[in-house]
């Protein structure tokens, strides 16, 4: 789990901090989910605590906001894979959006838009890792591959 932190770090380290303004997804109306991200300058700085009561964040995220806050929830749920708190499914249905309408699913993949090759390869390390453990990270990592 150590080097996949560490890809995890190296690839996210520089992604830009999008405006509070811009952390909502344009196509989302209420940023309720986000305000609490408001005061972090930074992914590095968010803290395990905001991470797992902030799940709910990942949903409404901007492409920019979630290319830059997504690496702290990938490194939580790789400490904590077994933990029953919501933030670990939230993470990894972030990356699989055959779990949701036909309609949503586009939605779900515009938020990946912003992810360069590095980036994408770090998700593909934090599902592959996470596959034995959670049912729909397996399933998710279809969409890494490629």
């Amino acid at each position: 789990m150590d080097d996949i932190i560490t890809q995890i770090e190296e690839a996210f380290a520089a992604a830009p901090r999008p405006p509070n303004a811009e952390l909502l997804h344009p196509q989302c109306h209420d940023d309720m989910d986000l305000v609490r991200l408001h005061p972090v300058d930074h992914w590095t700085r968010l803290s395990d605590a905001l991470v797992v009561s902030e799940y709910a964040a990942l949903a409404f995220m901007s492409p920019a906001a979630f290319r830059h806050f997504v690496p702290a929830y990938m490194i939580w749920v790789l400490r904590h894979p077994t933990s029953p708190t919501a933030v670990v499914d939230a993470t990894v249905w972030a990356f699989y959006p055959e779990l949701y309408s036909d309609d949503l699913r586009p939605f779900v993949r515009s938020k990946w838009s912003l992810l360069d090759a590095s980036q994408r390869r770090a998700v593909r390390a934090f599902l592959e890792a996470l596959s034995d453990e959670h049912d729909d990270a397996g399933p998710a990592l279809t969409h890494w591959r490629d």
